[in-house]
């Protein structure tokens, strides 16, 4: 899947988060089970994609880190992300998968089928919600981010992601087992080790 359409495709990771509904703590350093923390799960699912991947935001991997990103909003994430990448890439013809480090379930076949999606437009996946991380975002919309990012940093991504935009409807992904489910709060934490993991007891923090 390196190209769709003529466009390089890589992954965004953004790790630039609060965390304030987490309690303010550091959700993605959050221990999973047996060592893991809930960064290392995504990354390991992200990598199986077989795509690059690139981290902006307060540098938890071992991966390329896109500089200006830490405790930035999404928006400028994502922003410095497509600026970054290009130059890394050698153009500015590219689409990018965009993950918020929270998203444990996301696997690489369903990154893969919306990442592949023969489209030149953005393309967003709905599991009864529209996902706009998770999304496979075009050049023109990454481009809007840019703009935006200058203009208005605190906007939401779904702002720069404009209008056009191809939604990817799978059944699949709807309930409670959907791929697109992330880790916000305490809850969340138990719900995915006891729901997707079968552990019964997460850390206590």
């Amino acid at each position: 899947m390196g190209k769709v359409d003529g466009r390089a495709v890589a992954i965004l990771l953004l790790t630039g988060g609060h965390s304030r509904r987490f309690g303010g703590g550091a959700k993605l350093q959050a221990e999973i089970g047996e060592g893991v923390r809930v960064i290392d799960l995504v990354v390991a699912n992200l990598s199986q994609v077989g795509l690059p991947i690139f981290e902006a935001g307060i540098g938890l991997t071992e991966l390329p880190k896109v500089q200006g990103t830490q405790f930035k909003s999404p928006l400028v994430g994502v922003a410095r992300g497509y600026e970054a990448i290009s130059t890394e890439l050698g153009t500015s013809e590219i689409s990018l998968l965009v993950v918020a480090g929270d998203m444990v379930a996301l696997d690489a076949a369903t990154l893969s089928t919306v990442g592949s999606f023969p489209s030149s437009r953005s393309v967003v996946p709905f599991d009864g919600s529209l996902q706009i991380l998770g999304a496979r975002w075009s050049r023109r919309s990454l481009e809007m981010a840019q703009f935006m990012a200058e203009t208005h940093p605190s906007f939401s991504l779904r702002s720069a992601l404009g209008e056009g935009a191809i939604v990817l409807d799978d059944r699949r992904w709807r309930g409670d087992s959907s791929p697109f489910f992330d880790i916000d709060t305490y809850d969340d934490l138990r719900r995915f080790r006891s729901s997707f993991l079968g552990l019964k007891d997460a850390p206590q923090y």
